[in-house]
C-alpha cells in the first residue's frame, strides 16, 4: 500500500498544478468538510458553502474515512457528490485499505 502522506502530497500537487493552469480547486480534509458543512447548517449558510464548491473544476478530499460522521452531514455530502454529477473532477485519499472501502458509509 502506497503511504497515505505521499498520495495526499501527490493529490496537492496535482491540485496546485490544476490551479497553476487556471482551474479552480477545492481542497479540504474530509474532517474539515464536516465540520463546515455542521457550520453551514446551523448559520442556514449551506447553499453559499454548496455553490463555492460546485463551481471549483477540481475537488481534492483527503482522509477519506478516517472520521465518523453524523448522518445529517453524510447525507449532505451524498448530495454534495450527487450534485457534481460529470461537471468536476475529484480526487478522494484515503488511509483505507481498498477492501475496507465497504464498511465506510456516506
Amino acid at each position: 500500500m502506497i503511504e497515505s502522506k505521499l498520495v495526499s502530497a501527490c493529490a496537492i500537487a496535482i491540485g496546485l498544478q490544476a490551479a497553476q493552469m487556471g482551474h479552480t480547486v477545492f481542497c479540504t480534509s474530509v474532517k474539515r468538510l464536516s465540520l463546515r458543512i455542521r457550520i453551514a447548517i446551523q448559520k442556514n449558510t449551506l447553499d453559499l458553502l454548496f455553490k463555492q464548491i460546485l463551481t471549483s473544476k477540481l475537488w481534492i478530499l483527503d482522509d477519506w474515512g478516517v472520521v465518523t460522521m453524523p448522518r445529517d452531514v453524510s447525507e449532505e455530502i451524498f448530495d454534495l457528490f450527487d450534485r457534481r454529477k460529470q461537471s468536476s473532477a475529484m480526487i478522494l485519499t484515503s488511509n483505507r485499505d481498498v477492501e475496507e472501502w465497504p464498511q465506510i458509509s456516506i
